[in-house]
């Protein structure tokens, strides 16, 4: 839909994700418009998938032939686990010989691997309070803005065993109750679809996607010992690296079970418009991961805005941009304030750096 001859303001959800003073250093062409998951009639998250058509894709299907399992007649359950792609070398594996199998058939193309999980001396997994990239990141923004000799590292993502903090995978693996007993008789086969795992298995191969069967669990403690825990012969378990394209995202929402693990905006929305619980703390936007599932629990989604139709409405209703407008200033104004208190002195007297800081909103 074209804009409104008259609008000739930015109202660019990103404007949310920038703090100071935007209509200053936008030259008055910017302007903040809130989102995410508000019941008070503030915000608002994009409910698109709602509206998106089913594919005839058969997911299940297509992943069984992927992991070279197109005949079996076992119960199939998918699991969705989308990460962030520079988080990757935080999920730690040990890959196996395929003599591990005993004997047992395997596609080629499939790897053999043990997820390595960290744990504390009680045995049970090391969650921590390991601190998000983004908090990583910030730290170093203020140490080169204090110290112009320090040098920041952009990669500030550790292995889990290095750091002693399970990543989020192993939580999911932990928390998901994947690794539980399966209810029934029936033999399961479980197919984890995450994306950003195995990278470049997936980039080396001829179809752009990498299989692996879990047959192994190391729990490994801080002093480096570990334990090996082997599934038996009828518990199959694979990660699936593979994209999912948006058009698909609804049909292969539906048929995965209900914990999953989301990162940014677009997939948590998605997850929740779905019924699904993303079931473990992502290591980006936490607080919005947050506010979803008090909504949630709340039975109050159906009170956070659609974002869609906020900004439908920003372009068709002169009064509504207005509103926005003078909401905008006035949040503008308060975060420049604080700003001003925090740092001793007015935005005239502020540096490079500092400016950077107040609009990447380090500050305030």
């Amino acid at each position: 839909m074209a804009p409104d001859a008259s609008v000739k303001k930015c109202f660019c959800t990103r404007c949310t994700l920038i703090q100071g003073n935007i209509h200053h250093y936008s030259s008055g062409l910017g302007h903040l418009i809130p989102t995410g998951w508000s019941t008070d009639g503030s915000g608002g998250v994009f409910r698109s998938i709602l509206r998106a058509p089913r594919t005839e894709t058969p997911w299940r299907r297509l992943l069984l032939e992927h992991c070279g399992l197109e005949d079996t007649t076992k119960r199939v359950r998918l699991w969705w686990f989308y990460s962030r792609k520079d988080d990757e070398k935080k999920h730690s594996f040990r890959e196996l010989p395929r003599e591990v199998l005993d004997g047992e058939e395997l596609p080629n193309h499939v790897h053999v691997v043990s997820k390595v999980i960290p744990v504390d001396g009680q045995g049970k997994i090391a969650k921590g309070n390991e601190k998000t990239s983004g908090e990583k990141l910030a730290e170093q923004i203020f140490q080169a803005a204090s110290d112009p000799s320090f040098k920041p590292q952009v990669d500030v993502t550790c292995a889990e065993v290095s750091a002693g903090c399970a990543g989020q995978l192993s939580q999911f693996l932990w928390d998901s109750n994947l690794l539980g007993r399966v209810e029934g008789s029936q033999e399961v086969i479980d197919i984890i679809v995450a994306p950003n795992v195995f990278i470049s298995w997936r980039k080396a191969s001829s179809d752009n996607r990498a299989v692996a069967r879990m047959k192994q669990i190391d729990l490994v403690q801080k002093d480096g010992s570990s334990q090996v825990f082997s599934f038996p012969a009828g518990r199959k378990i694979y990660i699936c690296s593979l994209r999912v394209p948006r058009e698909e995202m609804k049909s292969f929402l539906e048929a995965c079970e209900e914990p999953v693990y989301t990162t940014g905006d677009q997939s948590l929305a998605e997850a929740m418009w779905m019924g699904k619980v993303p079931c473990v703390k992502p290591d980006a936007k936490v607080q919005q991961w947050h506010l979803a599932l008090m909504a949630k629990v709340a039975g109050a989604m159906d009170k956070v805005p659609d974002l869609g139709h906020e900004l439908r409405t920003l372009v068709r209703d002169e009064s509504a941009r207005e509103a926005a407008m003078l909401r905008s200033r006035g949040l503008s104004e308060a975060c420049e304030k604080q700003i001003v208190a925090q740092l001793g002195c007015p935005p005239s007297q502020w540096n490079s750096t500092q400016q950077v800081l107040a609009r990447s909103g380090m500050l305030g």
